[in-house]
């Protein structure tokens, strides 16, 4: 196999994964925004107590901080008491770059004193629903799932052109082939 025919194939065989692995995540991302939405439609809005919201920091690799915040409540939902401690129905874990900002929002969480409950499993419950049906905290799967698949897509669809005869219609601009 000569060069220019491995460096063919190989462009078929990242093609194929980048492609796969493009699409997964975009399908992902719009069945968990229709879960997301299902569950706004479902999950019953019940007044909670917040009785505890923390700060957590992780330092990144470039020396920045982020700050996200470990949430508890306790609710009643039909006589049962129940204790949560998820902070987003998307399990998506919001994360604030400053302390501050990450402080106004836990301590919007504990004035509000609101939760959403699922009532075909009241033990599970959040103390926020996203307005956007999910789709603002998977941005970054999106944005990485179009590059990835974009990228998959023009690398078969280079090999693809390389495959083709140099003498067939349409492959260097001519787009009289075929016609009298």
């Amino acid at each position: 196999m000569t060069e220019t025919e491995k460096k063919k194939v190989g462009s078929l065989w990242w093609g194929i994964p980048l492609t796969v692995i493009g699409a997964s995540l975009i399908v992902h991302v719009f069945f968990n925004a229709a879960h997301l939405s299902d569950a706004a439609r479902s999950w019953e809005r019940i007044p909670c107590k917040v009785y505890k919201t923390e700060l957590e920091s992780h330092h990144g690799t470039r020396g920045g901080t982020s700050y996200t915040i470990d949430v508890r409540y306790r609710y009643v939902y039909e006589g049962r008491e129940y204790e949560g401690d998820r902070t987003s129905v998307s399990r998506i874990v919001l994360n604030f770059n400053s302390r501050q900002e990450a402080q106004r929002h836990a301590d919007s969480l504990r004035a509000r004193g609101l939760c959403w409950v699922n009532p075909a499993d009241p033990s599970e419950s959040a103390v926020e629903m996203p307005d956007d049906g999910g789709l603002g905290g998977n941005t970054f799967l999106l944005l990485f799932g179009m590059v990835f698949g974009g990228a998959g897509v023009y690398l078969i669809y280079r090999h693809l052109q390389e495959r083709r005869p140099p003498d067939a219609p349409w492959t260097d601009g001519d787009d009289s082939a075929g016609t009298p």
